[in-house]
């Protein structure tokens, strides 16, 4: 991952993220940048990506932001919505 290359939908701000949560995150996964992205679209040739992590809670799809959210990156990836998706670089 590199917002080089990435348009970041939502991340999560590592340093306002408690040590106890931060102690949580496996150190083989954990970057030392502090950069999380959570959802991000890009394009690859002529094709399109919508990247998103949430959704490990049966619950979260019964949340109308996050059905918008989902929404909108499978339209975005079949090229029904246009958008800004140029990298998020830092």
């Amino acid at each position: 991952f590199s917002r080089k290359r990435v348009h970041v939908l939502t991340s999560i701000n590592y340093n306002k993220m408690s040590a106890e949560d931060k102690a949580k995150e496996p150190a083989a996964t954990r970057r030392t940048d502090g950069d999380y992205a959570l959802s991000y679209i890009q394009r690859v040739g002529n094709g399109r990506v919508f990247y998103e992590t949430h959704g490990h809670d049966e619950k979260v799809y019964f949340s109308r932001p996050f059905v918008a959210h989902m929404l909108a990156g499978i339209q975005y990836a079949l090229g029904d919505l246009k958008t800004d998706d140029s990298p998020s670089e830092k």
